[in-house]
C-alpha cells in the first residue's frame, strides 16, 4: 500500500482550475477503512488531508475491514473492495486460527503459560519475559504505570518506549501487517496513567524481550513497584516425565475493601517452576519469608451519610429534643471531603433530631419582669406577675396555684429611679411617688443616690436659644450634691442641648450695604435701611420686615458710610494732546504724561518714582489730519550700463508736494505705490555689430485700489541676425527679469540661464531652461492674478533619480516632488503663485519647462482679497461689499509674494481700532514658516517674514470700515537687511 501511494508523488494534484501542487503521499491507514480504503485512498504527508489517487489498489493489497474480523482471518482488496479471507486463503471460507496459531486447529498443540511480576531495578530496563518462538496470544497488563512503564525490545531495537519515559499507544509496524505489536496506555479521569496493555497475536517469529522500567527502588515501598500479569500460549511444553522442582512465588491477596483505601496481604507460595502449580512447602528448598501487609488503593467509595453524637436534651422533662449532625462525606484516598446533601443518593438522609425526657414536669412559679416604678425619682415600688406554670413540649402553660409546692413570691418589689427629671427637686415629697402605701418609713430607709439634672444658661437673651443640660449625683433625701462614685456610673445620662427662649426679641434697624464708589482712596457706600423683627421658626430664627414706625424707639443708623479708605497706588495719566505737527498726512503730536494718585476723592500729581517707569506711555503719538495731495515724480530711464549683453538702468523717483517745487519726505507719498527705480536691460551679443541694446520699460498707471495695472513697452534695435518676438503681456509694476527675456525672444546664441534662480516671474507664459544653471539648488517663483492658475509642462528632463535629483512644485495648497518619467507630464497649480525648485548634483542635468496661465474656474479667493507683487507698496485694509451675504464668514486678505531669495517687511503706519472686542484683529501669516501673529488694539508694529510669502488677514470691523489700517511693505535682502 505504501509503495502504491508513493508511486503517485510526481503526479500533481489540481486544487483549482488554474493551480496544481505536488505532494508526498502515504497510506491513509486508520483514517479510513473497508471498501473506501481500497479506492487507492492516500494521505498527504505535508498538509494532512486524504484523497483517492487512482481507481483502486492492486488485488491482494491488505486492507482494514470495516467490522471486527475473527482471529487468524485476513482482509485484502479485491476488485476495489475489502474482502474477508479465511486463514486457509479462501475468500469467505470461515476458517480461523486456534489459540496456538494453527489454522482450523483445536488448541491441543500448545499450553497456556501465565505469571506475574513486581520486581525491577530503579532507573533501569529489566527483562521479565523473553517470548519463545511460535508463541501466540501474548497478553501483558501493568496496573501501576505511575512510577513504572513497559518496554518492548524487538530484535535488539526498542519499538515501545525505551528512552526512560512511558511510550504512546502504538500498533507496530502497522495494523495491516501480520501479528503486529499493539500497545495501549489508558488514562484515569484526571489524566494520570492508569493501565498499560500489550498484546501480540503471534505466532512469534522474532526475538522479543518485554521489559519494565522502575523510576524508584524498594526503599519507597510497594507504591512504586510494578503490578504486572502476563500470559501466552507456547509449543515448548514438556511432555515427558520430569522431576518436580518448586520455587517460592509471591502471592498478593485481594484488597480488604471493595472501594477506597484498604490492606492486602503479601505471602510466599511454593509453585512448580514450569507449570506454576501449587506444591507443598517442603518442595521449596529456601526458607519461606514472613507475610507482609501493604495498603491497596481502589476507586473512591460513593458518598455516604456520617452521623454525629446526639447533644443534650433541650428540656429536663415534658418532652424535649436533642440534635445531632448528619453530613454527606466521601473518602477520597486518605482524606474525607464534605459534599452537598444532594450527592448522597444511595440512602435517604437520617433524621437530625429525636425526642427525649418525656416524663411530666412539676409545677413551678413563673415571675415576670417588674413593671414601671411608682416613684418619679428615688425609691418606690413596682408590680410584677406571678403565675403557677408547667412545661410541656418546650412551652409553659398556666395551671392551678395549688399544684405549686413552693411559697408564692411577692407580686410587689421595691425599685429606685436613679435618673431624675428636670424640676424634681422643686416638687413636694408626696408628689415624687405615684403610690406610697407600701413605701417604708423614712427612719428605716437606706440612703438613695440619684442623678439630678443641672440646667445651664440660655445662649440668647431673646428669641430661640439653646442651653446645656448635664447631671450630677445627689442624695435623694437631702437633695445635696455628693461624689459621683456613690451613683451608678453606667446609668448616668450624656450631656445634651435643649432649646430655650427667655423672651420675645425687640424690633431693630437692619441694612443692606451697596458697593463702594471707589476701589481705593476713600469712597462712600449707601445703605438701604429696614425695620426688622426676629421671628421664631421651626428650623431657626428669621427676620421679618415690618413698618419703620415699629423702630421709632430705636436710633436710626446712618444711610451713607465711608469705605475703601486705603491709599490707591500711583498710575500714569495721559493728558490732552497738542496739535499735529503736519497739516495733512501722517504727523506727530505731543501730549502730557503725569504720575497721579487718587486719595479721598482728589487726584493729585506725585513724583514719577511712585509709578512704574517701564509702563510710562510715550510723550509723542502719531497723528493723521487729512490726506495730502502728494505724488511720485518719475524721471526717464538712464542708458543701459553695458553696450552689449545684460546690464541695468535706473531712474529717479521723488515725492512731490502740492505747493513746493522741491522734493519732500518720501513718507508723505506712502499712500501711493512707489515706482521701481532699477530695471534690467539687454543688448545683443557682443559679437554682433549692433551698438544699441534691447530695453524694457515699465511705468505705473494710476488706478483704483492696490492693483495698478502697468503698461509694458518694448524698445528694440534689431540687427541682421536678431529676430525679436512680440513680448507677452505682464501685469505688475515689476518688469520681467533679464532671464525671462529668453522666453519671449529668439536669438542665435542663447544667454546663460543662471539668473532664473531666486527670481519672481510674472509673464502669462514662457519657456524656462534649467539645464545650464550653476546652482545645485535653484528656486524661483511664477506669479499671476488671484483668478488664475499656472499650468506646467515638462518638455524634457535629464535628472538622475538615483542621485536623488528632482524637480519640486509647490503652492499654498500642495507640494509635489518629481523625477522619474516626467517628460511630457503636465501639471496644474491650485493657486495663483507656484514655487519651482530644482535639485541636481551633476552639472548639465536639468529640466526644460513650459508654463502658461489659465483662468481658475473654482477660485478659493473672495471678492475683497488682494495680491501684491511689487517690491514695495502701501497696504490698506480691504472691505467687503455690502452685497456679500452676512453668512459668508471668509475674511479679507492681502497676499504678498516676493522673489524666493528675498524676505518681506511690513511696517504699520496707522491703526484706528477703537473697539474692545476680541473679534477685531489683524492676523499676519508667515507662509513658509507656518507661523501666525495676531495684532489687536492701536499699537504700531514692524513685522518681518522668514520666507518669501506672507498673508495679511483682516477680521471684525476691519472688513467694514475702510482706512482703519495703513502700512507699508517692502522686500528685504536677508544678506543686507535693507529694503530692496
Amino acid at each position: 500500500m505504501s509503495q502504491q501511494c508513493s508511486a503517485t508523488d510526481q503526479q500533481p494534484l489540481s486544487v483549482s482550475a488554474d493551480s496544481s501542487s505536488v505532494y508526498t503521499w502515504i497510506p491513509a491507514v486508520s483514517y479510513t477503512s473497508g471498501d473506501a480504503q481500497c479506492k487507492l485512498m492516500c494521505r498527504s504527508r505535508e498538509q494532512d488531508f486524504m484523497v483517492s489517487r487512482g481507481s483502486q489498489f492492486i488485488d491482494g493489497t491488505r486492507c482494514e475491514a470495516g467490522n471486527t474480523v475473527p482471529r487468524g482471518s485476513i482482509s485484502a482488496c479485491l476488485g476495489g473492495k475489502c474482502q474477508l479471507f479465511g486463514c486457509d486463503g479462501v475468500m469467505h471460507s470461515g476458517k480461523v486460527e486456534d489459540v496456538c496459531g494453527v489454522c482450523g486447529g483445536n488448541g491441543s498443540t500448545c499450553q497456556l503459560i501465565s505469571n506475574s511480576y513486581s520486581g525491577g531495578e530503579a532507573g533501569e530496563y529489566v527483562t521479565f519475559l523473553t517470548l519463545p518462538m511460535n508463541t501466540s496470544q501474548v497478553h501483558v497488563i501493568n496496573t501501576k504505570p505511575v512510577f513504572t512503564h513497559l518496554a518492548v525490545l524487538l530484535n535488539d531495537k526498542y519499538v515501545v518506549s525505551g528512552d526512560g519515559s512511558p511510550g504512546l499507544s502504538i500498533t507496530y509496524p502497522s495494523p495491516l501487517e501480520k501479528s503486529p505489536i499493539i500497545y495501549h496506555l489508558y488514562l484515569s479521569p484526571d489524566h494520570q496513567p492508569q493501565t498499560e496493555e500489550l498484546t501480540i497475536s503471534g505466532p512469534v517469529t522474532d526475538k522479543i524481550h518485554i521489559q519494565v522500567f522502575r523510576k524508584y527502588g524498594q526503599e519507597y515501598g510497594d507504591l512504586t513497584s510494578p503490578n504486572i500479569t502476563y500470559q501466552y500460549y507456547s509449543f515448548d511444553a514438556v511432555s515427558v516425565e520430569r522431576a518436580v522442582q518448586g520455587r517460592w512465588s509471591t502471592v498478593i491477596s485481594t484488597c480488604s475493601v471493595t472501594c477506597g483505601t484498604g490492606i492486602q496481604k503479601i505471602s510466599q507460595q511454593c509453585v512448580d517452576v514450569v507449570t506454576f502449580e501449587h506444591l507443598e512447602d517442603k518442595l521449596c528448598s529456601s526458607p519461606q519469608t514472613p507475610d507482609l501487609l501493604q495498603p491497596c488503593f481502589l476507586p473512591n467509595c460513593p458518598p455516604s451519610w456520617e452521623l454525629g453524637e446526639f447533644g443534650p436534651c433541650s428540656a429536663p422533662c415534658g418532652v424535649g429534643e436533642r440534635v445531632r449532625s448528619v453530613t454527606c462525606f466521601q473518602k477520597q484516598g486518605t482524606v474525607k471531603v464534605e459534599l452537598p446533601d444532594s450527592d448522597c443518593t444511595l440512602d435517604p438522609k437520617p433524621p437530625r433530631t429525636e425526642t427525649c425526657n418525656s416524663q411530666i414536669c412539676p409545677a413551678r412559679w413563673q415571675v415576670s419582669e417588674p413593671g414601671e416604678c411608682s416613684a418619679v425619682c428615688g425609691p418606690g415600688e413596682a408590680q410584677r406577675m406571678v403565675l403557677c406554670v408547667r412545661s410541656h413540649h418546650g412551652s409553659d402553660s398556666e395551671v392551678d396555684q395549688n399544684l405549686c409546692s413552693e411559697p408564692k413570691p411577692p407580686e410587689h418589689v421595691p425599685c429606685v429611679v436613679d435618673v431624675c427629671p428636670v424640676g424634681w427637686d422643686s416638687q413636694k415629697e408626696t408628689e415624687l411617688t405615684r403610690t406610697d402605701s407600701r413605701v417604708m418609713p423614712r427612719s428605716t430607709m437606706v440612703p438613695v443616690y440619684v442623678w439630678s439634672p443641672v440646667i445651664g444658661q440660655c445662649s440668647k437673651t431673646c428669641g430661640n436659644g439653646s442651653q446645656q443640660v448635664w447631671f450630677s449625683c445627689v442624695d435623694h433625701q437631702s437633695r445635696l450634691e455628693v461624689p459621683e462614685f456613690l451613683c451608678d456610673r453606667t446609668s448616668k445620662p450624656e450631656l445634651y442641648t435643649q432649646p430655650c427662649g427667655p423672651s420675645k426679641c425687640p424690633n431693630v434697624w437692619r441694612y443692606i450695604q451697596g458697593p463702594c464708589s471707589v476701589s481705593c482712596g476713600g469712597g462712600l457706600a449707601k445703605r438701604v435701611l429696614y425695620c426688622s423683627q426676629r421671628v421664631e421658626g421651626g428650623v431657626g430664627n428669621r427676620d421679618l420686615v415690618v413698618g419703620e414706625s415699629s423702630c421709632q424707639s430705636v436710633p436710626r443708623p446712618s444711610e451713607v458710610v465711608e469705605c475703601n479708605t486705603e491709599i490707591c497706588p500711583a498710575r500714569w495719566q495721559v493728558g490732552r494732546q497738542s496739535e499735529c505737527s503736519v497739516s495733512c498726512g501722517m504727523g506727530v503730536a505731543v501730549r502730557s504724561v503725569q504720575c497721579v494718585q487718587y486719595e479721598r476723592g482728589v487726584e493729585r500729581i506725585v513724583e514719577e518714582e511712585r509709578c512704574v517707569l517701564g509702563n510710562k506711555p510715550p510723550v509723542t503719538a502719531p497723528c493723521f489730519t487729512q490726506v495730502c495731495s502728494f505724488h511720485w515724480d518719475v524721471h526717464k530711464w538712464s542708458e543701459c550700463s553695458v553696450s552689449c549683453g545684460y546690464g541695468i538702468q535706473s531712474r529717479t523717483v521723488s515725492c512731490m508736494g502740492p505747493s513746493s517745487p522741491l522734493p519732500v519726505s518720501p513718507f508723505l507719498c506712502l499712500h501711493l505705490p512707489k515706482p521701481i527705480t532699477i530695471q534690467a536691460c539687454y543688448s545683443p551679443d557682443c559679437s554682433s555689430a549692433q551698438p544699441k541694446g534691447t530695453h524694457i520699460q515699465s511705468e505705473h498707471q494710476k488706478g483704483d485700489g492696490m492693483w495698478g495695472t502697468p503698461k509694458v513697452h518694448t524698445r528694440t534695435t534689431i540687427g541682421p541676425a536678431v529676430q525679436i518676438k512680440k513680448m507677452k503681456k505682464s501685469f505688475s509694476a515689476i518688469v520681467p527679469t533679464v532671464d525671462l527675456m529668453e522666453s519671449t525672444m529668439s536669438m542665435p546664441t542663447e544667454p546663460p540661464q543662471t539668473s532664473f534662480c531666486g527670481q519672481l516671474l510674472l509673464q502669462d507664459s514662457g519657456t524656462i531652461d534649467l539645464r545650464n544653471v550653476t546652482q545645485t539648488r535653484c528656486i524661483f517663483a511664477i506669479g499671476r492674478p488671484l483668478d488664475e492658475v499656472i499650468q506646467i509642462k515638462i518638455v524634457s528632463s535629464t535628472l538622475n533619480c538615483r542621485q536623488r535629483e528632482n524637480i519640486a512644485l509647490y503652492d499654498r495648497l500642495i507640494l509635489m516632488r518629481l523625477c522619474e518619467r516626467t517628460t511630457g507630464k503636465t501639471l496644474k497649480s491650485r493657486s495663483n503663485v507656484l514655487l519651482v525648485r530644482q535639485s541636481r548634483l551633476t552639472p548639465g542635468n536639468g529640466v526644460v519647462l513650459f508654463y502658461q496661465s489659465l483662468k481658475n474656474k473654482k477660485s478659493p479667493h473672495g471678492e475683497c482679497d488682494v495680491q501684491m507683487f511689487s517690491p514695495s507698496g502701501l497696504i490698506e485694509n480691504p472691505i467687503k461689499s455690502p452685497a456679500i451675504s452676512p453668512s459668508n464668514t471668509q475674511s479679507c486678505r492681502v497676499f504678498i509674494d516676493a522673489p524666493s531669495a528675498l524676505r518681506i517687511q511690513i511696517r504699520a503706519l496707522s491703526v484706528l481700532n477703537n473697539t474692545d472686542t476680541n473679534s477685531t484683529y489683524i492676523l499676519i501669516r508667515d507662509v513658509d514658516a507656518l507661523k501666525t501673529t495676531i495684532f489687536r488694539g492701536t499699537r504700531l508694529f514692524l513685522w518681518s517674514s522668514s520666507g518669501s510669502r506672507a498673508e495679511v488677514e483682516f477680521h471684525g470691523e476691519y472688513q467694514q470700515i475702510k482706512g482703519m489700517f495703513r502700512a507699508e511693505y517692502s522686500f528685504v535682502d536677508p544678506s543686507e537687511e535693507e529694503p530692496v
